[in-house]
């Protein structure tokens, strides 16, 4: 049992030596690399921690060796830009001054509903507003809003006479998708009141001749519509 004992706290402390070393980040911050490298760390520690038959050394060498190999990729980005893409990739931009990248979200593999959601918790309803947002190598979207859409919190509202007014903006709730990639959300469309004809006449006149040549379309409260037609049919190659 004290044998138990002095095994997992030299193995505790071990892997915490090591964690540090490789730099102050939380799991959802880490790179690709890093996260492997914290994964076979636990999984090499696990094993002479619970099986008490085999030599420490066992478990302690491979994760030295382990955290060896990681500082010296460390090292290897630093110098290297290749190597740094070819191990952490590249960022990669969703959204360009109010305009979905369908390619960049294709080749990320991210849904249109994981979209919005991330936007959302960051305080984001309107995809028009954002000026840009990009997808960082660790997985974090990084949101920029136009200087226009701030929040109102950081704006100051004047009357006519130069004079600060209490006046309240209308809240238009959360943007709801009417289509998305082609498929009409219909029970969206119900709940809104709205119909066919009508959907099929806002696509017209954006230029889109049915709903099916549209990627993205969604409707808030005060009848804001966000509309982005599908790159085949929009003439758009993102490069």
């Amino acid at each position: 049992m004290a044998a138990a004992f002095v095994r997992t706290c030299i193995l505790y402390i071990v892997i915490v030596i090591a964690l540090r070393m490789m730099g102050k980040r939380q799991i959802g911050e880490m790179e690709p690399s890093e996260l492997v490298i914290t994964i076979l760390i636990s999984e090499l520690a696990a094993i002479p921690m619970q099986d008490s038959g085999k030599p420490l050394l066992a478990g302690v060498l491979p994760i030295l060796v382990l955290l060896s190999l990681q500082l010296l990729l460390s090292c290897s980005f630093l110098k290297s830009e290749l190597l740094c893409r070819l191990f952490q990739g590249r960022s990669a931009v969703l959204i360009e001054k109010g305009k979905i990248n369908e390619r960049a979200m294709r080749d990320n593999r991210v849904t249109l509903t994981e979209l919005i959601e991330r936007l959302r918790t960051k305080d984001v309803t309107d995809i028009s507003t954002v000026q840009y947002a990009v997808l960082e190598t660790n997985g974090q979207l990084s949101v920029i809003v136009s200087e226009a859409h701030k929040p109102p919190s950081t704006q100051v509202w004047l009357d006519s006479g130069g004079n600060i007014t209490n006046e309240s903006i209308a809240e238009g709730g959360f943007p709801q998708m009417i289509v998305k990639d082609g498929n009409i959300e219909k029970k969206i469309l119900k709940k809104m009141g709205l119909d066919y004809n009508w959907l099929v006449s806002e696509c017209k006149a954006r230029g889109a001749k049915s709903p099916g040549q549209v990627f993205l379309m969604t409707r808030d409260n005060l009848g804001r519509i966000y509309f982005l037609k599908k790159e085949k049919y929009s003439g758009v190659n993102h490069k």
